[in-house]
């Protein structure tokens, strides 16, 4: 619900309600004086390194995800808002492996224990292992790196999900595309005055990135596209942009524009935001 309405948002939208469905995701009806407008939105996430067996990126971004998480809710409970660690694994270890070891009570208070190191220091600092206070952690962890921000809820994440060379999406893209299409054909739209496909590169590590991308050409590689129009919100730089039936940025997260021209005529009586785009882009 969050991810869509941050959609809706960043491109200026307002007077909407969002209904959650199962197939499509997601029912916006629009709604102001004698305007109104219907748009049921299918919502998926990129990744830039599946195959026919799945996204190695993902399972181990979900299985991360949903330990830090946990570790999160233990941090909090804590006391240690806004406290955010980079994980450098142990030569040799892996990601499982890792999550494994940590991912419980003991695991969680060891972290909990580091976090305290942190924050009698103050500053950003690298938290070296093993320590003797922390032997489970140390069996799999060699540094933590530690920083303090104002912002509650930032997730922790190990160092090699966050670096490296990046992928070109557009593989990625189409083979997203051609799925949630096959997919869609299906789908009970009602009477949808639009129906959307909404594409979310996260940006939390390097496989589900999709900075500056081209025009994909999704039309020129799949024959039949149910969906009246096809979205990618990057996340890292903020930038919305269309992708069917016609490619061209919507919102420019580092000119911090929006392209109200862009927006299409149906849904303008709806909008609250202007040309100025006031999200800014995280730093690369």
């Amino acid at each position: 619900m969050e991810m869509m309405r941050g959609i809706l948002d960043r491109l200026g939208l307002g007077h909407y309600q969002i209904r959650e469905g199962e197939s499509p995701d997601f029912k916006v009806t629009f709604a102001k004086a004698s305007a109104s407008a219907h748009v049921n939105c299918e919502l998926t996430c990129l990744y830039t390194d599946g195959g026919r067996r799945g996204s190695v990126g993902r399972k181990s971004f979900e299985a991360w995800k949903s330990f830090v998480e946990r570790l999160r809710g233990r941090l909090d409970s804590d006391g240690h808002h806004g406290i955010y660690g980079v994980i450098f694994l142990r030569k040799g270890i892996s990601d499982n492996e890792a999550v494994r070891k940590m991912d419980c009570k003991r695991g969680f208070a060891e972290l909990a224990k580091i976090c305290d190191l942190f924050a009698a220091s103050g500053s950003h600092t690298g938290v070296n292992l093993p320590l003797p206070e922390c032997p489970l952690v140390s069996q799999v962890v060699e540094t933590v790196s530690l920083s303090k921000y104002k912002e509650d809820g930032i997730l922790w994440w190990p160092s090699h999900l966050q670096s490296g060379a990046l992928s070109d999406p557009t593989a990625a893209i189409v083979r997203t595309v051609a799925e949630k299409s096959r997919r869609a054909e299906v789908y009970s739209w009602d009477n949808a005055a639009e129906r959307w496909l909404a594409v979310v590169a996260e940006s939390r590590m390097i496989c589900d990135m999709a900075t500056n991308i081209a025009d994909p050409k999704v039309a020129k590689h799949i024959g039949n596209i149910p969906f009246d129009r096809i979205i990618l919100w990057d996340r890292f730089l903020e930038d919305l942009t269309a992708i069917f039936p016609s490619f061209s940025k919507l919102c420019d997260g580092p000119g911090m524009e929006r392209h109200v021209e862009r927006i299409p005529e149906a849904f303008r009586p709806f909008m609250v935001g202007g040309a100025y785009y006031p999200t800014r882009p995280k730093r690369p």
